[in-house]
């Protein structure tokens, strides 16, 4: 029985309203009083009704105090009016239930995505410092029974996978919402469930939740409703207008989960940060095919996977597996190798597509006393099929990044584990140079710029501040070391590192490039003068690749954004800066999948229609970590936002 409680003069009905804005699925907001949009109602029965959801909460989110989630359960499914002198809703045995996770989130600033209450609310009994409080959840563990899912609301909200014995809050509801997902129940795990490691049995069980639409494994694109695709996340809202514009008309968009992601989790053993993932830029042949690869990161036995996406118009592609790279390279199981593809994929002009892998964990005395000797190098026809495995070429390192100059048949590379350069002849299939610049230069591995037209490799020497821009002739294993630095963060005054570019110059011969000190700059290496440079504009995250539209007016990326994924435009004329569309909290609201931190590969297709993006996805909650699903997503441009496509070349590759 159940102690009854006089009614506080605080659960009167009060004129409760809310500011915000209201989305399809579910709703970011905050409470105050006099506002002219109702989110919440106060009845003056003990209860506040949602008129989002439609949900009906008791207004007493202390009401109970802390119990097991057993407890919890049976607490909710039995409380009725009465129960409480201040429950006078006519509520009978059975109306009341302990929420599922989803409607717990929705109380949440944010809706699913998570977030704090806000300071001015409905409820009673919630703490103003709720440090600490978690409310229990109907969801118990999809695999592992003897847990349960609970919600905090501290410091930005979020989820926590526990034991049902230990206590927390209740905070009972009736009715049925009417803007939350269906969950479709278990997906079948492909591996053992005991067999995985602690942290692979939470992140399969925060899968389980998250992918309510079961899009893993599925290989089929779907489509994200365009609806508040331009919608500014308040978390960026400084960078508008003053740094970048927005689209007028939000533009379509859809995903695909890369297939063959197999074991999905691990059991024991070393293995490197998000499990399956994608380092590596996207290639793309002139039929419109996108070759890009995913690993899974660990040490011993990782598996990684070629992917060709064949682009028709958006949902119409297809995506599969072209090569098992694991297999071709003869690894197994308890074999030390290298975990991930961390380069700039391209295509020669005779259809082979080459490769260099790189190391998952960072290897230790235990891999060399078993046999690891370093980085491999593959190349892959996308002609013929036909793939080989060209061994290992700079013995005892790592390939971290590498970039190819397809005019004249050179591969660049930089180890990782000692700062040394590799250039590999891909027409006499051998090694020009292996080892270090001289006169103790240091070329940053990251940066590997080819000028097709010259035949040179252009990158930055960081062995003394401040840092200048360095050349590479393979023709004649010749280094130079330039005067021209680095250019300068055009509000901070700071020098970073060169990292990634554009293959193509612009039509006056400039190249675009990111700086790691978060800025865009571009380079012409045959200025009028010599070599020259350019600062251009901050960036709000890392880029890892850049990608002109056919006629060369527009430059397309995606920055690594926690807070949001969007899609920027360069206007190489103008220097403006367009965002395409904002699309993380969309993806994330209707099919669970968190975007925007992860994005290593986006490449515009040949007329200049579509962005391809290879995102690191994860089904784990908006905030965790990026990586464990690598997802496809394709963009459409809208016409209004596309430059005159100009005529592609039938040979041309990028």
């Amino acid at each position: 029985m159940k102690t009854v409680h006089p009614r506080p003069e605080s659960l009167r009905k009060l004129p409760w309203k809310v500011k915000g804005m209201f989305c399809a699925a579910f709703l970011a907001s905050t409470w105050q009083a006099g506002a002219d949009t109702p989110r919440f109602s106060v009845p003056g029965d003990g209860t506040v009704l949602d008129h989002v959801t439609g949900l009906v909460w008791l207004q007493d989110a202390d009401a109970f105090g802390d119990l097991p989630w057993e407890e919890a359960k049976q607490a909710g499914e039995s409380l009725k009016a009465g129960d409480f002198e201040w429950l006078t809703d006519g509520s009978q045995p059975g109306d009341w239930r302990l929420p599922g996770f989803h409607e717990l989130m929705t109380l949440t600033a944010g809706g699913v995505t998570g977030g704090s209450l806000a300071e001015a609310h409905p409820f009673l009994g919630f703490p103003s410092r709720p440090r600490g409080v978690h409310f229990w959840s109907a969801n118990a563990g999809f695999y592992c029974p003897r847990r349960a899912w609970s919600v905090h609301f501290f410091r930005g909200g979020g989820a926590d996978f526990s034991e049902r014995s230990e206590a927390k809050r209740i905070w009972p509801v009736r009715g049925t919402a009417h803007c939350i997902p269906a969950h479709k129940g278990k997906y079948e795990l492909a591996a053992d469930f005991e067999q995985l490691t602690e942290r692979e049995q939470v992140r399969a069980e925060r899968n389980a939740l998250w992918d309510f639409k079961h899009l893993r494994n599925q290989n089929r694109f779907v489509e994200v409703d365009t609806d508040a695709l331009l919608e500014i996340p308040s978390a960026i809202a400084e960078w508008y207008p003053e740094r970048y514009a927005v689209a007028k008309v939000a533009p379509r968009v859809w995903l695909n989960v890369l297939p063959n992601l197999e074991p999905e989790y691990f059991p024991e053993g070393k293995a490197y940060g998000a499990g399956w993932a994608n380092w590596a830029s996207i290639t793309r042949c002139p039929d419109n095919v996108f070759y890009m690869a995913a690993a899974d990161h660990r040490a011993r036995g990782s598996r990684m996977n070629l992917y060709a996406y064949a682009l028709q118009s958006g949902a119409e592609g297809s995506i599969e597996r072209v090569l098992d790279v694991s297999n071709l390279l003869g690894w197994h199981g308890d074999m030390y190798t290298d975990g991930k593809i961390h380069g700039h994929l391209r295509v020669m002009p005779d259809g082979e597509l080459w490769i260099g892998t790189h190391h998952g964990p960072w290897p230790d005395d235990d891999w060399y006393a078993e046999g690891y000797r370093g980085s491999w190098l593959l190349s892959y026809n996308t002609r013929t099929g036909n793939s080989v495995n060209w061994g290992v070429p700079l013995v005892g390192n790592s390939l971290s990044h590498f970039s190819i100059d397809t005019r004249n048949g050179f591969l660049l590379g930089g180890g990782t584990l000692d700062d040394t350069l590799l250039c590999w002849d891909l027409n006499e299939k051998r090694v020009r140079f292996a080892g270090h610049p001289p006169n103790g230069w240091k070329w940053w591995h990251v940066g590997l710029l080819p000028d097709e037209r010259t035949g040179l490799f252009w990158g930055a020497d960081i062995s003394e501040e401040p840092y200048r821009f360095m050349s590479y002739d393979p023709r004649r294993n010749r280094f130079e070391r330039h005067e021209l630095e680095m250019p300068r963060h055009p509000e901070t005054g700071t020098q970073g590192y060169f990292n990634y570019f554009t293959y193509e110059p612009d039509d006056e011969g400039w190249y675009y490039g990111y700086a790691r000190n978060r800025m865009l700059f571009r380079l012409r290496p045959d200025g009028p003068n010599g070599p020259e440079t350019e600062a251009l504009h901050a960036t709000p995250g890392p880029v890892h690749q850049l990608s002109f539209c056919p006629a060369k007016r527009y430059l397309y990326y995606v920055p690594r954004l926690r807070e949001s994924m969007i899609v920027q435009q360069y206007d190489v004329k103008t220097g403006n800066v367009k965002t395409l569309g904002f699309l993380r909290r969309r993806i994330f609201e209707t099919y669970g999948l968190s975007v925007g931190n992860g994005a290593y590969g986006a490449k515009v297709c040949g007329d200049g229609k579509y962005v391809v993006i290879l995102e690191n996805g994860a089904f784990a909650g908006w905030g965790s970590a990026f990586g464990g699903h690598p997802v496809v997503v394709v963009v459409e441009i809208p016409e209004d936002e596309r430059e005159d496509r100009r005529p592609q070349t039938t040979d041309r590759r990028d």
